[in-house]
């Protein structure tokens, strides 16, 4: 635990600093029982006023030094685990940032959320508090030495009931562990549908799925709702057993202290000053014995995040070329999948010319949008290569690759915040006007109108609530607003209605008239017909290639029919 806790600290000297004012304090901590003993025995047996002032203040300023100590150790310790909190999350960004996509994909959505969920529980253990509880611990040792000094016989029955009741709250933590995890994952179902249920009205309505979502929402709320009930009264228990067991202690040691003292053996001073030894000392352990599961979850989600993070990572060096023409050379790629039984594709072969137009068809799941993110660098073929210039893909740094192309996925997503944050992530530095202009270009004018925002209305839950054909539109927008060379675009007219299909039209014939490379998965006749070579996915396993079409416009994509 402590390990955990200490393994981003930045130099041995605020480590030292850290136990040093940790031993102080706990040093300081042993006036109150000392003064306890004293006034108990010097003032009221001699009765002088000036023993006892001079007693309360040596043990004020004891406790101000004490304060003033753990003061600042918290803030050290906040300062640490600040620092220790951001490399964690930073790294937790990192690698779901910058890992290779396709290895990345091949985990379950369901360990990637749990992994980044985890570093709630990381967050909440790495408090400066329970470093201080870390650090304390070890002390009780120091109040039962003390105690065995005043009472060899009270030391060891502090000892052993404290050995005792964190026994009992570490196996309590321990037996809520599974029904912890179970209550995750049945809360993750309830939340599922919470989020369907919130997200999607008409599908409710129109299917009448009300009997059916009504039947999974209480079979859901009321799961969740028994396991929580189990756990906060196992949980209560626990609570209650700490509290009790510290009154046990306390009652035993006074009970057996006194008659220690009706035997001469201890006299009252030394009854209350071993009082507060056993109490303290039993603070101590039992508050680190209540962290053992908090650790335990943060160890845990500790152990998710190494996992994600010795995932291999695109490469950040490599070539960066000087310029770019644009000429693309695919050459005997393949690709598969695992648990499919055949390759997606093989042997694809095509070379398209700087300024070139490449269409690719195929029905759904023949690989279209798989094509495409090899030619985005998303992801890398098994077998082939893709060549930028005679430069291969698999060398060039990613994002310098990623600044050359005008990038449109299958499914457009944004990312919360202004439209204007999300159309300008590739050009940060391109002006407001010029933003517009691309807008109205492909008729967006009027969307943009219907907000008094305009470019500042904000974006949620990936943009999920814009219309389909608005989305993909300024999904497009934000890919033209890079000015790559290389169009790369996936299916950029569907579900567009006319209007908005004309201005597409119009955006790829100004591509082609600026000398960019494109290629295009569509269905759209106007486009096939127009491209310098079409290749056909839904041969397999080796698609057909089809070059020179005879009614091809070079230089023109044709417009919608």
């Amino acid at each position: 635990m402590k390990a955990l806790l200490l393994r981003s600290m930045p130099s041995r000297r605020i480590v030292t600093a850290l136990i040093l004012a940790t031993v102080l304090a706990n040093v300081l901590a042993l006036v109150s029982s000392v003064y306890s003993i004293h006034v108990m025995n010097r003032y009221l047996g001699n009765g002088v006023d000036a023993t006892l002032l001079t007693l309360t203040i040596g043990a004020v300023i004891a406790i101000v030094a004490e304060y003033l100590l753990r003061s600042a150790r918290l803030k050290v310790a906040e300062a640490v685990l600040g620092k220790n909190e951001a490399d964690v999350t930073g790294s937790a960004f990192t690698t779901f940032a910058s890992a290779r996509l396709q290895t990345l994909e091949q985990l379950p959505a369901p360990q990637r959320r749990e992994a980044l969920g985890g570093l709630t529980s990381i967050q909440q253990f790495l408090t400066a508090g329970n470093l201080a509880t870390v650090l304390d611990a070890p002390f009780a040792l120091l109040f039962l030495a003390v105690l065995a000094l005043l009472s060899p016989t009270l030391a060891l029955i502090s000892t052993i009931a404290i050995a005792t009741l964190c026994t009992v709250i570490i196996f309590g933590q321990r037996s809520i562990r599974e029904p912890t995890a179970q209550l995750s994952k049945l809360s993750a179902r309830s939340g599922s549908l919470t989020n369907f249920l919130a997200t999607s009205g008409e599908t409710v309505r129109a299917f009448n799925c009300y009997d059916h979502l009504q039947r999974q929402w209480h079979e859901s709320t009321g799961a969740v709702a028994r396991v929580r009930q189990w756990l906060h009264a196992r949980q209560n228990s626990i609570q209650q057993i700490g509290q009790s067991g510290g009154t046990v202690l306390s009652v035993a040691v006074y009970a057996i202290g006194a008659r220690e003292v009706v035997h001469g053996h201890l006299d009252t001073g030394g009854l209350i000053g071993a009082s507060i030894l056993s109490a303290r000392a039993l603070a101590a352990v039992t508050r680190l014995a209540h962290l053992t599961e908090g650790f335990e979850r943060a160890r845990q989600a500790l152990h998710h995040l190494s996992q994600l993070g010795r995932l291999p990572t695109e490469k950040q060096k490599g070539i960066v070329p000087v310029d770019i023409a644009g000429e693309i050379d695919i050459g005997d790629v393949a690709l598969s999948y695992a648990g499919r039984p055949t390759p997606l594709f093989e042997s694809v072969n095509a070379k398209v010319r700087a300024g070139g137009v490449l269409a690719v068809v195929g029905g759904n799941g023949s690989g279209k949008s798989s094509l495409l993110r090899l030619l985005a660098g998303l992801t890398e073929p098994d077998r082939g290569h893709i060549r930028v210039d005679n430069t291969d893909l698999r060398h060039v740094v990613p994002e310098w690759w990623r600044k050359q192309i005008i990038y449109l996925p299958q499914e457009p997503q944004f990312f919360d915040g202004t439209l204007k944050e999300n159309l300008k992530v590739l050009s940060p530095q391109l002006a407001d006007d010029a933003l517009i202009d691309l807008c109205r270009s492909l008729d967006l004018a009027g969307f943009l109108n219907q907000s008094t925002e305009g470019l500042d209305m904000q974006i949620r839950n990936g943009g999920a609530s814009l219309p389909v054909g608005v989305r993909r539109r300024l999904a497009l927008v934000r890919a033209l607003a890079g000015g790559g060379r290389i169009a790369i675009l996936d299916e950029p007219t569907e579900g567009v209605d006319a209007r908005g299909c004309q201005a597409i039209a119009q955006t790829l014939n100004n591509l082609v008239k600026r000398g960019c490379t494109v290629f295009v998965a569509t269905r759209e006749d106007f486009i096939i017909k127009a491209a310098e070579a079409v290749l056909d996915l839904n041969v397999k396993p080796v698609p057909q290639l089809v070059t020179a079409r005879p009614e091809a416009r070079k230089g023109h994509l044709g417009a919608v029919a």
